[in-house]
Formats: structure tokens, C-alpha cells, sequence
């Protein structure tokens, strides 16, 4: 995993942990806040449901008080008037008033007028607690009534649940004994739900908890909760809705009434939305950070070490140390790139100075070999040729002498000295006696040659292989043209300090570091330079001009030029200055240009020279395959 992959997936880690404590805080802190207040909110709907029914029973109890004060009412009570009824109690009136029922009983108990109606279709029914004939005195409205006991609040009877109000009948001033009991009612009906509904704005269910009115199955369960708490109750039904129960006292104070306040969840989904807005922005915030803090990320760190790693891995791929990484910055980042640049530099010194040693130790220990096989060799040699030496002074080259000057002495008469003298007759003796000495020496001499002749060829065998394998050997290195030019003038110096005055041109064409055996080339140039400045010494000018080109040529090749202002070659030398053993110099061994055309050659490249006569100075050009470097400056 990249480093850059690495940071995002932590960065990513650690903004979706946070995002989620924040979540679950949220969850936890804020929106339980909210259902709090919601259900604070749906208590206070259910009190205002049970508010809006005590108001509703407030204001029946107050016309049921206005009208048992009136003068009509208690003279109606006792004489049954019907213009009365027809004036006040008729339908029109009633239900104007919304009253569904009116009983006026006598202070006997006795029915003197009454009504009770369903409002909800219009019709007359009966109740068994209010019949319509008389009132027995031990009747809850009128015990209550008669012990000066407030009789007012919701009833329970077999029909459905009523608000009653039960009011003594008396004069307007106030003086006399009762003259009756007025009890009023308004049955808690659709209307009266819906005006509720509308006065409250608060949706609810109502229900009486006797035998005879059966709840619903899902408050049933929970009617033992109702009766022994205090406060509402509270049920979720599901993210939309919440029921609060609350119970509600009948005229005696008794719990006999359940209210439901149907209560929409607007509060709670007000707060699941503020969980789920600050949960986005903190996602939101936290992307807009990591994308800012990997915008800096890559533009301060991952981008300079992501060129740091090409950098090195391209120097690890193609060994080119003198590429340089330019980022110019004060921070840590430029301060490595800097030290690697320098480093690199270091590196690059390090690995030309131990080429440079192996070369030489390479090219002593190739010597020293050369020497030592070269000297076993010599051994045998040498004892070949002292044999060869002994051989010829033991000839018997001063018997044949002798024997040639009596020869020459009888040669008038060779045959009778050979017959008649007795030296003669061992003239034949003598002759095959040293033709067989002589015959023994040459094969001893022949032999002893061979194996001379043997000798100097495994000396000349060996000279030449390890020339081949020396030859063979390259090692490339990036170089820089330029800097290699000025190093071979640099060489030089040394041997030519005290020559004449010496103007050395520079005419280079730009080029990048290039891939080439920079030994190798270094052998050239110094050939060649140094060959220029003998040249140019030898014409004893005042003042010689010494040029170094280079320049790129199609087909991906590399030209280098060394001119010069000295003696020239005549036309019919300029093939044969590369000749091994050529040289017009006195003190010239003909071996520097003949090893830098080979050199040049085993490159892949080729040298050749130009001049346009003696006195003229001359031109030696070097091509090579150019082969740049595989990694430039980033």
C-alpha cells in the first residue's frame, strides 16, 4: 500500500470514528432531549384535553347556575306553564345551548319537564338514571344538591358518558327555600369531540372504565398503569405517533373516565432530523478536511518524496548519479534533496575514483601476470637457446677445416693421395665420422630450435589473449561530455606546462549526460589532445589554438572534433597515422593512434583524421553511438 493510501484510509478511519461518536452523542445527548420535551409536550396535550373537558363542564355548570336562578325557571317548576317550554325549552333553544338533556324535578323528586336526546342522530332516549317520572331522594344529583354538595362533572351511565350539572332552584334574589333541582347535560358526543378538537387542536380518544363500556385491547393492557400513576402515560406507536393516557375524575372525583391524546411526533422527528443534519455536516466537514489536508499533504510532502522515490529508483535502474533532483525549498524535504543531490555527487566521484582504481589494479595485475607467464616462458627459452649456443661451439666446424686444407693441397692429385698416401686412406673414415657428428649436432640444434620457436609463440599467444580480454572489458558509466573534455585538456597540462601560449576553444552543443565507457574515452581524448599539442609544438608558433566540439548527428549519433593550428599531415599519411608503428614523431612509438581508432572501434564508433596539408594543423574526429542517460534532472 502506497503511503499516499495509507494516509487516506487513517484520515478516513479517524473522520468516520469521529462521525460515529458524534452520532451516537447526538443520539444519546440531543435526541434524547427531544423525546423529552415531546413528552413533555404530549403530557401537556393530554392536560389540555382534560382541561378543555373541565372548561366544557365549567361552563355547563355556569348556565346551569344562570338558569336555576331564574324567577321563570322556579314559577315554571311549579306550574308546568307550557308557553314557557315553548319559549325556552324547545328544540331549537336546546340545541342551541347544546344541552342534551334538562330535568326539572320538584323538591319531591318529581319530574316536572325534561328531555334527553341523542345528539349525535336527533332522537329521545331514556336513561335509567334519569327517569322521567320522579327522582327517588337518595339520587346522587339530588343528595348532593340538597347538602349544599357541588354537583358538576362527567357522569357514567349505561348510554355514554355525560357532562352533568346539578343546580338548586331558587329565586333570582337568592331568598327562599329551594324550589326544586335543575340538572343539565351535554353527552360527550361526536360533536362535542370535534368542538373539543377544534378548541384544543389536539386529537383524542375518550372512554369510560366500566364493565359496561369495554376498552380498546391495547389500553386494556395497561389499565392497572393508568389507575396507580400520577402523571400521563406514554406510548410510541411507531415514528409517527404517541398516545398519552391520562385519567379523568367523574362529578364524584372518582378515575372512572380515560383520555387518549393522540399526539403527532413532529418534536422527535425535528430531532432525529438535527441528528441526521449535524451528522451529515460533520461528514460533510470532514471530507472538505481531508480533502484539504490531502491537498497539502501532496502538494508539501507526497508529491516531493513520491520524486524522491522515482529519483532514486530510476538512479538504482540505470546507475546515473549525476542526476539531480530540483526541489528548491527550505524545509526538511529540500534539505534531503539537497544532501541526496550531494551525495549523489559524492557517490558518482567515489565510483569514477574506484573504476579508475580497479582499472589500474586491473591493468598491474594483468602485467603482472603477463610478466610472470611471460617469464616461465623466457625460462624455457633461454635454456633452448644456451643448448642451441653449446651446440654450435662443440661443432666439429676445425676438423672439417683441416680436412678442406688437404684437400686443397692435393686437390691436383686427389685420387693418388687418396690411394697412395696413408693420410688418404682415412680420408673416407674421417668424412663419415664428422658427417655423422655434424648430422647429430644439426638434429640436436633443429630440436632445441622447435622448442625455441614453441616458447616465443605461447609468449606471443599469451600477449594476445590478454590483449582480447582486455580489449573486451567495458564498463559504462554516465558521463558528461563536457566535463570529460575538460578534464583530457586538464591531463595534459602536466606533460605540455611549459609549452608555448595555448588557446583552448570550447564549442559544445548542449547535451544531456550520456550512457558510454568513460575510461575508454578518456583514453581517446587524451590520445588525441596530447597529439595535438606535440603537433602544435613542433610548428613553433607564438600562439596555437586548440578547439574541442560536439554535437548530435542523425541516427542517434555523437561527434566530438579535436583541431588544431600545428604541422599538418600530408595527404599521403592520413590513412597510415593509424597504423600500429606509424609515427613521423623522433621519439614516437606509432602505438597512441592505433589504440584510440581500436578503442573507438570496440565502442561501435569509428575515428578518422583530416588535414589540409603540412603546416596546416588537422582535425580528428571521433563518432560513437549516443546513448543518453535514462534519467534526466527532475
Amino acid at each position: 500500500m502506497s503511503l499516499r493510501s495509507k494516509i487516506i484510509f487513517i484520515l478516513s478511519a479517524v473522520m468516520l470514528t469521529y462521525a460515529c461518536a458524534e452520532y451516537i452523542i447526538q443520539r444519546t445527548t440531543v435526541m434524547g432531549g427531544f423525546l423529552e420535551r415531546e413528552r413533555i409536550e404530549a403530557e401537556t396535550d393530554a392536560a389540555r384535553v382534560a382541561e378543555a373537558i373541565r372548561k366544557e363542564a365549567a361552563d355547563l355548570d355556569q348556565l346551569c347556575l344562570s338558569w336555576s336562578s331564574w324567577d321563570d325557571m322556579l314559577q315554571f317548576t311549579n306550574s308546568a306553564d307550557p308557553r314557557f317550554v315553548r319559549s325556552n325549552l324547545g328544540p331549537a333553544s336546546l340545541k342551541n345551548k347544546r344541552l342534551d338533556m334538562v330535568l326539572c324535578c320538584k323538591t319531591n323528586g318529581e319530574v316536572a319537564w325534561h328531555s334527553i336526546v341523542d345528539p349525535d342522530n336527533g332522537r329521545a332516549i331514556s336513561l335509567r338514571d334519569f327517569p322521567k317520572e320522579r327522582l327517588l331522594p337518595s339520587h346522587p344529583c339530588l343528595a348532593m344538591v340538597a347538602n349544599n354538595i357541588p354537583c358538576s362533572g362527567l357522569f357514567l351511565n349505561e348510554y355514554k358518558a355525560m357532562l352533568l350539572s346539578a343546580r338548586p332552584i331558587l329565586a333570582s334574589s337568592g331568598d327562599g327555600a329551594s324550589g326544586g333541582t335543575l340538572i343539565l347535560g351535554r353527552f360527550v358526543s361526536d360533536n362535542l369531540d370535534e368542538l373539543l378538537t377544534k378548541q384544543t387542536r389536539i386529537d383524542f380518544d375518550f372512554w369510560q372504565m366500566d364493565p359496561g363500556h369495554p376498552l380498546p385491547p391495547d389500553v386494556e393492557g395497561i389499565r392497572d398503569e393508568l389507575t396507580a400513576s400520577a402523571r400521563p402515560v406514554i406510548r410510541e406507536q411507531g415514528p409517527d405517533l404517541l398516545h398519552a393516557f391520562v385519567t379523568y375524575n367523574d362529578y364524584r372525583g372518582r378515575p372512572d373516565f380515560l383520555i387518549r391524546a393522540n399526539v403527532g411526533r413532529s418534536v422527535s422527528a425535528a430531532g432525529a432530523l438535527s441528528v441526521r443534519f449535524a451528522t451529515f455536516s460533520t461528514l460533510t466537514a470532514g471530507f472538505i478536511l481531508l480533502f484539504v489536508l490531502m491537498s497539502l499533504l501532496q502538494k508539501i510532502v507526497l508529491t516531493p518524496l513520491s520524486r524522491l522515490t522515482k529519483h532514486a529508483v530510476e538512479i538504482g535502474k540505470t546507475e546515473n548519479f549525476r542526476a539531480k533532483l530540483q526541489i528548491q525549498r527550505e524545509d526538511e524535504i529540500g534539505v534531503l534533496a539537497r544532501e541526496l543531490n550531494q551525495m549523489m555527487v559524492k557517490l558518482e566521484d567515489a565510483r569514477a575514483a574506484l573504476v579508475d582504481s580497479a582499472r589500474s589494479a586491473g591493468k598491474s595485475e594483468i602485467a603482472t601476470g603477463i610478466l610472470h607467464n611471460v617469464g616461465n616462458l623466457l625460462n624455457s627459452v633461454n635454456v633452448s637457446t644456451e643448448l642451441i649456443t653449446d651446440r654450435i661451439k662443440n661443432m666439429r666446424t676445425g676438423d672439417l677445416e683441416k680436412l678442406a686444407s688437404v684437400l686443397a693441397e692435393h686437390g691436383n692429385d686427389l685420387a693418388g693421395f687418396v690411394r697412395d698416401d696413408p693420410r688418404g686412406k682415412h680420408l673416407q673414415p674421417a668424412l663419415a665420422a664428422l658427417s655423422r657428428h655434424l648430422a647429430a649436432q644439426r638434429a640436436d640444434i633443429t630440436k632445441e630450435l622447435a622448442s625455441l620457436g614453441e616458447g616465443i609463440s605461447c609468449v606471443r599467444d599469451l600477449v594476445k589473449s590478454q590483449q582480447n580480454f582486455a580489449g573486451s572489458a567495458s564498463i559504462v558509466e554516465i558521463t558528461d561530455l563536457a566535463g570529460q573534455l575538460r578534464k583530457a585538456v586538464e591531463l595534459t597540462d602536466k606533460a605540455f606546462s611549459a609549452d608555448c601560449e595555448l588557446e583552448v576553444r570550447y564549442e559544445l552543443e548542449p547535451l544531456p549526460d550520456v550512457a558510454i565507457d568513460r575510461q575508454r574515452l578518456m583514453d581517446i581524448l587524451v590520445n588525441l589532445v596530447q597529439n595535438a599539442r606535440q603537433a602544435m609544438a613542433a610548428q613553433g608558433l607564438k600562439t596555437n589554438i586548440l578547439t574541442l566540439k560536439t554535437g548530435r548527428l542523425p541516427g542517434d549519433r555523437l561527434r566530438i572534433i579535436v583541431s588544431d593550428t600545428g604541422c599538418g599531415i600530408p595527404p599521403e599519411n592520413l590513412q597510415k597515422v593509424f597504423n600500429m608503428g606509424f609515427t613521423t614523431k623522433p621519439d614516437g612509438h606509432g602505438f597512441g593512434l592505433h589504440y584510440a581508432a581500436n578503442a573507438a572501434t570496440e565502442m561501435g564508433g569509428a575515428l578518422t583524421a583530416s588535414s589540409d596539408g603540412e603546416g596546416r594543423g588537422a582535425s580528428f574526429v571521433l563518432e560513437l553511438p549516443l546513448k543518453l542517460a535514462a534519467t534526466a534532472e527532475v
